[in-house]
């Protein structure tokens, strides 16, 4: 009898109720339940009678207007006697109901009223409706503007309908709706009311009627077939009970329903199946739900068979049960706040409409609703990964959280209002990789196979960190007006990136039309095969195919930081970081600008400026297409293409201009190149600042030079002269070689290659020639002097840098072939009579080899010497026949340095080198003997000199003298295929292959002490009894572990979020930690302050949100495995390793974020199920098993 089995469900609900949560509960079998259905409890009312028996005529605090269509109600009476006359048939279509005071609705039970009445007749075995229908439709049921409670409303009984069929039937097929509303036909609202305490079960059907009938059970609205919203509707402290389909709002909805700002919290909700907090079984199309809270809710889905209660517990705090048999497919035990029957196949036949988003700690089910409903300054905050096309419109202000979760969009996100994206969870930038190939980021993103982001008609866009990725098409794409008819009317639209990604196939950023404006100030923007940040040089032309002339110029870009990087893979072209065909402003001040084989900046319109700390590089020397001109260009880092024709109707006009006041300049090819045709605007010399690694002087402006430069990575500085009195030009002179104690044959071999080595030192030349004092009359003297004649002839001083060599050893008899040279840059000063400009190779200095009476310079005694050399010089050495074969490496050794070259087809090689001169060894053989990232040394000791506290020094060769000193730690690691000695300030340790060791330095001028032999500390951890000892003997030798105080280890203590930080750090030998850490709940005097910052700074943990790190919390064993991977992915560990997490029973509670982590450290044997075959996910780590991983870890994955 389904009355029997209500009571059985009944009881069990009332046994739980009790019972404290627990990953398993016992179940307290009960044989009389009837017994325990008549006990008082707390859980559900037992009541003898009826409030619809009470009243029986119009009480006290009933007031209705019929004219107003208003009708006030103040007390329990009141309340009653409103349902009634609904149930009785009477109509309030189009009334306002409002509730005047808080109405306790204990001591008796309550009739759910019925908007559609439906009887059923047992002659003939038919439903049918009794008139009038919609009774409640276009009706307010309201607790006015204050809001009022009702208390303790109670049911035992429900409407009676029929069965999903709607067929007639035997008397047995029949539903039961219990609410405070049963039944709503109409289109109803209920706003600005409470409920509270309430107990809703169906636990007294008729007897004889619908024997096996199910009970839909709710707070509010049992049933809704109308058009039903909830508006500040809360359902606090209240238990509801049903066969099938139950909630605190809304049990079943078949018809349209809205949800908006509502609460539901402290509830108890128990079903057989289909049950949720909000809503227990809706079409998910019918239902909109627009801001819910979800607190403190217990909800049940209930099997008769099993033994045990499993459950999660959310963010909020709310509990999911389900019993027995966990794979029917009715369950809806999870994060879910309504039941719907979703897109079904034959294994799952419906599912939980999870909420994806969250304001001012309402949720949504869409972003889009979440949106509308916020407030200027509020936060949207996702909390699922969800696809869903969303808008800002016109007028809204706020901030989007991603939450570490994934928004994808199927067209793009429309931003016409402010719109602020951040990331809370990102707890550190965007980290890039040094050859710019790869940048890793932990974030959130927005996802889209075409557009990211339009943000147009007045649109404000701040991208604050998250990502944003187009994986075909243009990453955020910002418009100002590009209507040719009135253009001049500007648009303001704008972008700026202060932190974060944007990833894109096509641009990064594309910018069009007049008001459109980009702000980088941080974050990285990235294309794959197009400019990061590019504009459109179409004009007066329809280029939509619309019939509507544009015009995309108007633009304005300001790069004021932040990386910019450009990649290309269509053949024929080659990457662009920022792309300016267009007419508009290009302003960059500072932040990175790269392009990967290809132009740094190329600009076709507009104007150009350049300045302070703007850093552009151009990789690669190929040429190629860029943008839509049919004209190839090489790789530089800047490109000023006025050939092309991009008009924009300014070709008369001073638009186009060029100004590059400061900034780093780094290409492979010259580093600004400018292309010009007649009828284009030619623009004046515009360099007045700025570091090059190529002579810009070309386009130097007048009364400056390009000089030495101050940083060691760059050759040219552009600084204003200081002389104009007495100016000199500079012509560089033939190389000075003496052979030394070679051989006449090895002598002729190295001096005749040697003369014509050539060094890049005209920038130190640039220099010292404005630093000449030799005047034009002193000049003319001296060519007189030296019987040069003058007569009607120009004299100009010439500054001559030349290289000085010295051969110290020359020996290609052995395997490895060596020619040492000690090179020192020379200048001197001539005074000349040729025509420098035109003809600077014309120069002939008397006393020269080769030049007798054809002379035509002589130099200027004592104006010359060593040539000061401050930037980096590219060097060119042509080595001697049999020396090297073409395409041949050839290793360059200097100053503890080495460098290589690969020779070219006459035997010559090229190298930059940016630690002055001295002596060059150039071998065939590598004579490194240790490296720390791409640079190489040749002895441990120049590897120690030059180490920071973060550097892992490698040593790659056995010299058998592995020795050196330091005044700070070190960090060595073998990687020579063998064991080594080594020996920093007198103490050898010996380092086994692929094993590091840290030499500690003791502040104060003392010296790293030999480690003692530890003794056993731990009288908590034996040896032969505790199957952890030799994993925690591991950790604790080499430092990875210590104990909890000097004597005890604490093995089954419960390992926290600090604990966990401090063993990787530990790991990593507890680098300098310099900045301070981001999270609030870790200060400066807490004891894991450097592991936490350290390890948040480099991905390896990340806080919980809100700026928080949460260090006292225990680790799970996902968390633990996360933070291995992390660590792992940090030092570039192999992480291809993959486990079958399938085998585990449990393997279904495993959070998303981890399940790559998890497979992964269980593939490496690091995490592995327990003894009853589960893998545990949500268990805590204790220490002992902490030892154990971390042994393994150490011994097995570290390399």
């Amino acid at each position: 009898m389904k009355r029997k089995l209500l009571a059985t469900l009944l009881a069990l609900c009332l046994i739980v109720g009790m019972i404290p949560v627990a990953a398993s509960a016992e179940i307290i079998r009960v044989e009389d339940t009837e017994t325990l259905w008549n006990e008082e409890t707390d859980s559900f009312r037992i009541y003898d009678d009826y409030w619809s028996d009470i009243v029986a005529e119009i009480p006290e605090g009933y007031v209705q207007d019929e004219v107003q269509k208003t009708v006030q109600l103040s007390t329990p009476e009141s309340l009653v006697w409103f349902g009634k006359e609904v149930n009785s048939g009477k109509s309030f279509a189009g009334y306002t109901i409002t509730v005047t005071n808080d109405i306790d609705m204990s001591g008796h039970y309550w009739t759910p009223i019925d908007t559609e009445t439906i009887q059923y007749n047992d002659e003939n075995g038919s439903w049918s409706t009794i008139d009038p229908q919609k009774k409640l439709d276009g009706a307010t049921i309201t607790g006015g503007e204050e809001g009022h409670t009702i208390t303790g409303l109670a049911t035992s009984t429900g409407l009676r309908g029929p069965n999903q069929s709607s067929e007639p039937g035997d008397g047995q097929n029949c539903y039961y709706y219990s609410a405070f509303i049963g039944r709503n036909d109409g289109a109803l609202t209920v706003q600005n009311l409470t409920f509270e305490n309430a107990s809703i079960a169906m636990t007294e059907p008729d007897d004889g009627v619908a024997s096996n009938g199910s009970s839909m059970c709710a707070t509010v609205v049992a049933l809704n077939s109308g058009t039903l919203t909830l508006d500040s509707v809360s359902v606090v402290g209240s238990n509801i009970l049903a066969f099938q389909k139950a909630a605190a709002l809304v049990a079943y909805t078949t018809s349209s329903l809205v949800v908006q700002q509502c609460e539901v919290a402290d509830n108890t909700i128990s079903a057989y199946f289909q049950v949720a907090p909000v809503v227990g079984y809706s079409a998910k199309n019918n239902l909109s739900l627009k801001g819910i809270v979800l607190n403190n809710n217990t909800i049940r889905a209930i099997e008769q068979q099993g033994d045990s209660w499993n459950y999660t517990i959310d963010e909020e705090g709310n509990q999911y049960y389900q019993y027995g048999n966990d794979n029917l497919w009715y369950y809806n035990a999870g994060e879910v706040a309504v039941f719907y029957d979703g897109e079904s196949d034959s294994s799952t036949q419906g599912s939980g409409l999870e909420m994806v988003a969250e304001v001012n700690g309402y949720q949504y089910s869409t972003i889009q609703s979440a949106i509308e409903s916020a407030e200027a300054g509020q936060t949207v905050t996702l909390l699922k990964d969800t696809t869903e096309n969303v808008t800002i419109a016109s007028g809204k202000d706020l901030q989007l959280d991603l939450n570490g979760k994934t928004l994808t969009e199927t067209t793009y996100m429309d931003v016409r209002g402010v719109l602020t994206i951040k990331d809370s969870t990102a707890t550190s930038a965007p980290q890039i990789s040094s050859d710019y190939e790869t940048v890793t980021y932990q974030s959130g993103k927005i996802v889209n196979t075409g557009t990211g982001i339009l943000v147009s008609n007045g649109g404000e866009l701040t991208l604050e960190s998250g990502c944003v990725h187009s994986t075909s098409g243009n990453g955020i794409n910002v418009n100002g007006n590009t209507n040719m008819d009135g253009w001049e009317n500007a648009i303001d639209s704008s972008v700026t990136i202060t932190g974060g990604y944007v990833h894109s196939r096509e641009y990064g950023i594309g910018v069009y039309g007049n008001g459109a404006v980009v702000n980088v100030e941080g974050g990285v923007v990235v294309a794959d095969d197009n400019g990061a940040i590019a504009g459109n040089g179409s004009y007066n032309s329809d280029s939509n195919g619309d019939g509507v002339k544009d015009n995309y110029g108007g633009t304005e870009i300001n790069i004021r930081g932040g990386t910019v990087i450009g990649h290309i893979v269509s053949p024929g072209y080659i990457a662009v970081g920022i792309y300016h065909p267009q007419n508009g402003e290009l302003n960059i001040s500072s932040g990175t600008i790269y392009a990967d084989n290809g132009v740094g900046i190329c600009i076709r319109n507009g104007s150009l400026n350049i300045s302070e700390n703007a850093q552009l590089y151009a990789s690669g020397n190929e040429a190629g297409k860029v943008g839509d001109a049919a004209n190839e260009i090489p790789g530089k880092t800047v490109v000023i293409d006025y050939s092309t024709g991009y008009n924009h109707g300014n070709e008369t006009t001073d638009s186009r201009t060029v100004k590059i006041e400061g900034g780093y300049f780094s290409a492979e090819q010259n580093n600004v190149e400018v292309y010009t045709t007649e009828g284009n605007k030619i623009i004046d010399n515009f360099i007045t600042g700025g570091n090059f690694t190529h002579d810009p002087s070309e386009y130097v402006s007048e009364g400056y030079i390009a000089g030495d430069s101050d940083n060691s990575s760059y050759t040219y500085q552009v600084v204003e002269k200081t002389n104009s009195e007495t100016p000199a030009e500079v012509v560089p002179a033939a190389p000075a070689v003496d052979t030394g104690d070679l051989s006449k044959e090895e002598a002729t071999a190295v001096s005749t290659a040697l003369a014509n080595a050539e060094a890049e030192l005209t920038a130190a030349a640039n220099t010292q020639a404005d630093q000449n004092t030799v005047t034009n009359d002193e000049a003319k003297t001296a060519l007189e002097d030296a019987l040069i004649s003058t007569s009607d002839k120009n004299v100009t001083v010439v500054i001559q840098p030349y290289l000085d060599i010295t051969v110290k050893d020359y020996n290609i008899a052995e395997t490895t072939k060596v020619l040492s040279l000690d090179i020192t840059p020379m200048y001197r000063t001539v005074a000349t009579t040729v025509d420098v400009e035109n003809n600077p190779d014309d120069i002939k200095v008397k006393g020269d080899a080769g030049v007798t009476s054809d002379a035509n310079a002589v130099v200027i005694s004592n104006q010359g010497g060593i040539l000061p050399v401050k930037g980096a010089v590219e060097i060119s050495i042509p080595l001697p026949t049999d020396f090297v074969s073409a395409n041949g490496t050839v290793y360059i050794q200097h100053k503890g340095y080495e460098y290589s070259a690969t020779a070219n087809a006459t035997g010559k090689i090229t190298f930059t080198n940016p630690h002055g001169f001295s002596e060059f060894t150039f071998t065939t053989d590598s004579q490194a003997v240790a490296t720390i990232g791409s640079t190489s040394y040749t002895s441990l000791q120049a590897a120690v000199d030059d180490a920071t506290s973060d550097d892992i020094i490698v040593v790659k060769k056995d010299t058998g003298d592995l020795s050196a000193t330091a005044n700070k730690t070190v960090a060595i690691r073998n990687e020579t295929n063998d064991v080594i000695n080594v020996t920093i300030n007198g103490v050898s340790r010996t380092i086994g292959e692929n094993e590091t060791e840290t030499f500690v330095y003791t502040s104060g001028g003392g010296t790293p002490s030999e480690p003692e032999e530890p003794t056993w500390p731990f009288t908590d951890v034996t040896e032969g009894d505790d199957w952890f000892y030799d994993a925690v003997a591991y950790v604790y030798e080499n430092g990875i572990m210590a104990g909890t105080d000097e004597t005890v280890f604490e093995p089954t203590m419960e390992l926290n979020r600090a604990q966990a930080a401090q063993l990787f750090y530990n790991l990593e030998g507890q680098p300098a930690v310099t900045d301070d850490t981001d999270f609030t709940d870790v200060t400066s005097g807490h004891w894991a302050v450097d592991a936490i910052t350290w390890a948040a700074q480099n991905n390896v943990v990340a806080g919980i949100g809100e700026g928080l790190y949460d260090p006292d919390s225990n680790v799970t064993r996902e968390q633990f495995a996360q933070m291995l991977y992390n660590y792992a992915k940090y030092k570039g560990y192999d992480l291809t390793a993959s486990g079958d997490l399938t085998q585990f029973p449990d393997a279904g509670s495993i959070s998303s974020w981890a399940e790559t982590a998890l497979s992964w450290a269980n593939g490496k044997g690091l995490i592995n199920g327990h003894e009853d075959g589960t893998i545990d996910p949500q268990g805590s780590t204790i220490r002992a098993q902490a030892a154990s991983i971390m042994a393994n870890f150490d011994q097995n994955v570290v390399k």
